[in-house]
Parts: C-alpha cells; sequence; structure tokens
C-alpha cells in the first residue's frame, strides 16, 4: 500500500511488537496497515482491535488483516469503536478476516448514518451459514434501495452471489 507521507504512515507486517513500543509510533500516525500483527500488553494478553484504535488519535486510513488464531475481534468490538470519539473521523475503515462474532446489527445500524466512512468488509471464509444470509440480507437491502443518504460499503464474504457482489460493487463507487 503507498502512503502520501511517510511521517505520519505506519505499515507493519507479520510483526510482533509491544503495547509501549506501539504508543512510542503513535502520535502522529493518520495512515496505519497492520497486517497479521500482534501487540502484546504488559500482562502478556493480545491487544483488542477497539484497544488499538483508541491510541491513534490523529487516524484517518485504517486497513486491519488479523492474524487467525489470534482473535482481536468480539461481538462487542464494534459498539467499543462506536464509543471512541475520533472513530467516526476515519475517512477509509477496511478490515479482513472478519468472524461472525462481529456484531452484524450494531454495524448496520451505523452503516446507515454513516456519511464519511469508505467502509470494506472482508469476512472470514469460516463464517456460518445464518451469518452470511444475514450479510446477504443486508446487500439486498443496499442494492435494492435506490437513493443512498448513507456511504455504501463494500462488503463481500466467500459465496457470495456475483451478480450480487457486481451489484453492491457498483454501487458503492457511486454508479
Amino acid at each position: 500500500m503507498i502512503f502520501p507521507n511517510r511521517t505520519t504512515c505506519l505499515n507493519l507486517e507479520n510483526q510482533s511488537i509491544s503495547y509501549k513500543e506501539l504508543l512510542f509510533l503513535s502520535p502522529n500516525v493518520k495512515y496505519l496497515s497492520f497486517d497479521k500483527c500482534a501487540i502484546k500488553k504488559e500482562n502478556g494478553s493480545i491487544l483488542q482491535l477497539e484497544e488499538l484504535l483508541q491510541i491513534f488519535h490523529k487516524l484517518i486510513h485504517f486497513t486491519y488483516k488479523p492474524i487467525l488464531s489470534t482473535p482481536t475481534i468480539t461481538a462487542k468490538t464494534f459498539k467499543e469503536l462506536l464509543k471512541i470519539p475520533h472513530f467516526t473521523k476515519i475517512h477509509y475503515f477496511y478490515m479482513w478476516c472478519i468472524p461472525d462474532n462481529f456484531d452484524i446489527e450494531s454495524f448496520y445500524d451505523y452503516m446507515k448514518k454513516n456519511k464519511s466512512t469508505v467502509i470494506r468488509f472482508y469476512f472470514d471464509n469460516g463464517i456460518s451459514a445464518a451469518y452470511k444470509a444475514r450479510i446477504e440480507t443486508i446487500i439486498d437491502e443496499i442494492i435494492a434501495t435506490q437513493n443512498h443518504d448513507f456511504k455504501v460499503p463494500y462488503i463481500y464474504f466467500e459465496g457470495l452471489v456475483e451478480e450480487k457482489h457486481q451489484k453492491l460493487r457498483l454501487r458503492f463507487h457511486g454508479i
């Protein structure tokens, strides 16, 4: 990924770093990319996604690809993200490998009000059929809506019907 100004960018891939190291790096970061990284707190536990975003106050672009064996997304993650004052100031929010414990209903409520953040969500290949069905219902509603008064998210999961995928992609791009 190419970022406009290296002094405000942090791109970590396949790293294990401490919370203290991350705090040291965080003050001016606007563009943040985490790809299969583990951040460990002093007690040895893994930093959760919402805890990660709390420390990046100037963030405008966020890409997150978790380590699948290290769960950092829980049922409370999205509600906790909404409590972070600067979360709504993020312009680009991309997440991969989202598990089916992610609170899709809280996201859906937020999505219908979101007017500024570009969202791309790629769900984990192991999500349940019931969870896929709920995501597909949300996608159907987005496709069926002619005039969106919200920023249309890009949502993908393995098994999404290609026709729906293409229609959603067109809505996402404003076409």
